[in-house]
């Protein structure tokens, strides 16, 4: 899904994606990164996630990318945050506290941009995206970050008819081959999550997370 097909989601407030509360595997699966107290995270397409307050509660610095200005200004207001903001030809970035916000074209992101990330956290970025704009991502994901950085990674498939989305089914396969020329990946199977349909026209859903390691 392009960009402005997320800007007008953000626009008309149709906004469904949007988590109220903290992400449950974020809090129980962070841990498995063994991360330093301080680290640098890196969240890509964050819109206006609870989740940036809460790995920076833990001690961490925390930057996000996120194209929708609405989202960017919306999360500030909503936590009653007053950040500094600066621009440049390519960003907007807003900044309080240990926390970081770009607000621009995850694309167009440069190893510049974002220096010192020890860990990428990606709850909702690559499920976001069809097959074509997904594997773009993952590339440069992959060239952005060079030095062993880790990730957590959420993803979701549907079994059975597949659901069309976003969000989109990423299976284990998908992930493998996305990211595993580059990547050491760890499939925490047994913490697969699965939910029946809620009628038989939908597929069942699941969870899945896995942890990555640059190499």
């Amino acid at each position: 899904m392009h960009g402005r097909y997320w800007q007008q989601r953000w626009e008309e407030n149709r906004i469904g994606f949007h988590q109220q509360d903290i992400n449950p595997y974020l809090i129980r699966y962070l841990p498995e990164l063994g991360l330093r107290s301080d680290a640098h995270i890196f969240v890509p397409l964050c819109g206006k996630s609870l989740d940036l307050l809460w790995l920076r509660k833990q001690g961490f610095r925390v930057t996000g990318i996120e194209l929708s200005q609405i989202a960017v200004e919306a999360f500030f207001a909503e936590n009653h945050l007053q950040p500094h903001i600066s621009e440049d030809s390519r960003f907007k970035i807003y900044e309080v506290d240990n926390l970081r916000i770009i607000c621009g074209d995850f694309f167009e992101l440069n190893k510049q941009d974002i220096r010192s990330i020890d860990a990428i956290y990606d709850r909702a970025a690559l499920i976001a995206m069809n097959d074509d704009l997904r594997k773009k991502y993952a590339v440069q994901i992959t060239n952005l970050f060079t030095e062993h950085q880790r990730m957590l990674l959420l993803t979701i498939f549907f079994s059975g008819k597949e659901e069309s989305g976003p969000p989109f089914s990423v299976d284990s396969n998908a992930v493998h081959q996305l990211y595993g020329s580059r990547w050491k990946i760890r499939e925490l199977s047994e913490n697969m999550r699965c939910q029946s349909a809620s009628n038989e026209d939908k597929p069942e859903r699941c969870d899945q997370i896995y942890t990555l390691q640059r190499f």
